[in-house]
């Protein structure tokens, strides 16, 4: 596939493209540079490919994130056989929830075998052998029991999306990498990546959480290249089912239950209760957020919780360019020092800085507190639930100047009954 030109379907190079065009040139320049200005079906195939991923472009649906990258995993599984001509091929995942080094196939420079899979711009501690597996690697977003985004709760394919699946991105790559939307599909590892996060939908789907229904949805195409390099649309319905596609998984990660509250999402009674007064900037320090309470109640409601739920919403996180690090957060205990409080989640960037001509899209992520306390065993008299520390797990590229211009604080409760 490497040896093809860029301007064959079945090439690595177009098969890359379809993700997204490099970041160093843009999409009509590299149409140009391979087709040049005639027109001819490969050329306009390529043009309805390149840069489509899901939902990195303007005006695109971030729920068609995980269809999309099915079908795009089924149909370059297809071309693999056919160019490679190995008929039993199947594309294998990395489950870097068990093993988080990268497959020694991987880490092979010059092997007249697996040399072809190694990518010089990876993270040098990836390419020998340190594991990626860091606490933002994590399955949480398997507990969300709804596909879509709530008032409070971002929805199974937002939450994998924003969390794992990012967190590894920018784990394994650089911004000429895995670590940037418009260098991923250059590195092999990018297809046993996205194989393990296809894994997941699986999972989640088998525990018996279902997937939209409605037409808006379903009715959603995407264009891609079949074996032959011929066009070929799928549609998100289609490819929701992985019977309807042809292939299964060999194990699946369990689901854990969903708890009542969070089964009530759609009708839950929300309470802000406190939120940051500035901006929150991210640097190579740690970073602290205070919250200020809304009202004199705040206080005392934390102290009546119940059953209710508390959760960390964070709005607006963009940077200006790929940060090369996530940040864990923490929430403070006594005077523990910040990465000794309780962890309550990771945020990265993957998704969430400039893309070609296109402004940064900021990025939202909710965090379940109180599961994190209890998980923690923590009293939430023992933590100060107005502060919190982002950490940083790398070091920040300079430039990159990652913010969140909302931190808020808010408790949900089930209706009666829930």
């Amino acid at each position: 596939m490497k040896a093809l030109s860029g301007a064959d379907p079945k090439s690595w190079v177009f098969q890359w493209y379809t993700h997204w065009v490099r970041g160093d040139s843009d999409k009509l320049i590299e149409l140009t540079n391979f087709f040049g200005d005639a027109d001819n079906p490969a050329k306009d195939l390529a043009n309805l490919m390149w840069s489509s991923c899901q939902p990195h472009g303007s005006g695109m649906s971030p729920y068609n994130f995980l269809p999309w990258h099915r079908a795009c995993l089924h149909y370059f599984e297809e071309i693999v056989r056919h160019v490679s001509g190995v008929k039993e091929f199947n594309l294998p995942y990395w489950d870097y929830t068990v093993d988080g080094v990268l497959p020694e196939e991987f880490r092979r420079p010059g092997d007249p075998l697996w040399g072809v899979l190694y990518v010089d711009e990876r993270r040098a501690s990836v390419n020998t052998g340190a594991s990626i597996t860091t606490a933002s690697v994590n399955l949480n977003a398997l507990r969300n029991p709804g596909y879509y985004e709530s008032a409070t709760r971002l929805g199974f394919n937002n939450e994998i999306d924003g969390g794992i699946h990012g967190a590894v991105h920018v784990n394994v790559g650089t911004t000429q990498n895995m670590g940037s939307v418009d260098f991923a599909g250059r590195d092999p590892i990018f297809w046993l990546h996205h194989c393990n996060i296809d894994r997941l939908w699986a999972a989640w789907n088998q525990a018996g959480r279902a997937n939209p229904t409605d037409a808006g949805w379903t009715d959603v195409k995407h264009v891609f290249a079949d074996k032959d390099g011929n066009r070929v649309e799928a549609t998100n319905g289609k490819v929701s089912n992985l019977t309807d596609v042809g292939y299964s998984y060999d194990t699946l990660p369990p689901v854990p239950s969903a708890q009542a509250a969070e089964l009530t999402v759609i009708a839950q009674a929300v309470q802000p209760l406190a939120r940051n007064a500035e901006t929150v900037k991210l640097g190579q320090d740690v970073t602290t957020a205070s919250l200020a309470p809304l009202s004199p109640a705040a206080t005392a409601t934390l102290g009546a919780l119940g059953d209710a739920r508390l959760l960390l919403i964070m709005d607006g996180v963009t940077a200006s360019a790929q940060p090369g690090t996530v940040f864990d957060v923490y929430g403070k205990v006594g005077s523990r020092s910040p990465d000794k409080g309780v962890y309550l989640g990771s945020v990265n960037f993957f998704d969430a800085v400039p893309l070609g001509q296109q402004a940064a899209k900021p990025k939202r992520l909710v965090f379940d507190v109180t599961d994190a306390l209890g998980q923690a065993n923590v009293q939430l008299t023992q933590i100060d639930v107005f502060t919190y520390y982002f950490v940083p797990v790398d070091p920040v590229a300079a430039g990159s100047d990652p913010v969140i211009q909302r931190v808020e604080l808010v408790r949900e409760t089930a209706p009666s009954g829930g």
